[in-house]
């Protein structure tokens, strides 16, 4: 009788997992990077993700796209700052950032461009799995260590930049003169790096991201 009982109850929980995962749901998030197949966003006024900076949004052949610029079947021409509707199967993979798979990417707004004139812009506040998904899916990003060269020299994230924050403002140019380039920004324990973001905002360095410090740092470092 026991062993009945468990069935219909187990029955019962798995019956409910499907209905729900035929159910579909919809988020709205302004884009952060573009990768080969998802895009990250950070997600606007939505529960669902309200602990969370960012949400990943898988992406496969069967996705559909609308862009309202051009015509066009392909997530890649979106750009940082728009901001899209994402239709996905109502399940969300629990992993840092979380995951979602799109059935439909939708458009709302077109990314915003400064005027002249106009205020800069701020720099964005990531974690270090945001951060670690743009450097493992986007081939151009600056990853900028403000630290000092002893502090470098006891381990540092692969590929980065050294610049201290005191030289950044006389440094930076000379190093990563593209100011539309994506520079990620990281010191020992996130004070550091917090300066260093606002520096290269004043300079007009257009997508600057903080993550905080190596102590947070997941992931593997170089010495």
């Amino acid at each position: 009788m026991k062993r009945l009982i468990l069935i219909v109850f187990i029955t019962t929980i798995l019956f409910a997992l499907c209905a729900c995962s035929n159910q579909n749901a919809t988020l709205t998030g302004t884009v952060e990077s573009v990768g080969e197949d998802s895009l990250m966003i950070q997600a606007i006024n939505t529960p669902e993700f309200e602990n969370y900076k960012n949400v990943i949004i898988r992406i496969d052949e069967e996705t559909q796209i609308k862009n309202i610029q051009k015509a066009t079947d392909s997530h890649k021409d979106f750009k940082p700052g728009d901001v899209v509707k994402v239709t996905y199967n109502g399940l969300i993979m629990q992993s840092l950032p979380p995951k979602v798979d799109a059935i439909k990417i939708v458009q709302q707004r077109e990314a915003g461009t400064l005027k002249s004139g106009s205020s800069p812009r701020t720099y964005r506040e990531i974690t270090p799995e945001d951060a670690k998904y743009m450097m493992d899916t986007e081939k151009d990003v600056v990853i900028l260590d403000v630290r000092t060269k002893e502090e470098s020299d006891t381990g540092h994230i692969k590929n980065s930049i050294l610049i201290p924050d005191t030289e950044i403002a006389s440094e930076v140019e000379s190093k990563v003169p593209d100011k539309s380039k994506r520079i990620l920004v990281y010191c020992r324990s996130g004070n550091r790096s917090k300066i260093a973001s606002e520096v290269l905002i004043k300079m007009g360095y257009q997508n600057v991201y903080e993550f905080g410090g190596i102590t947070d740092w997941p992931y593997e470092t170089v010495k």
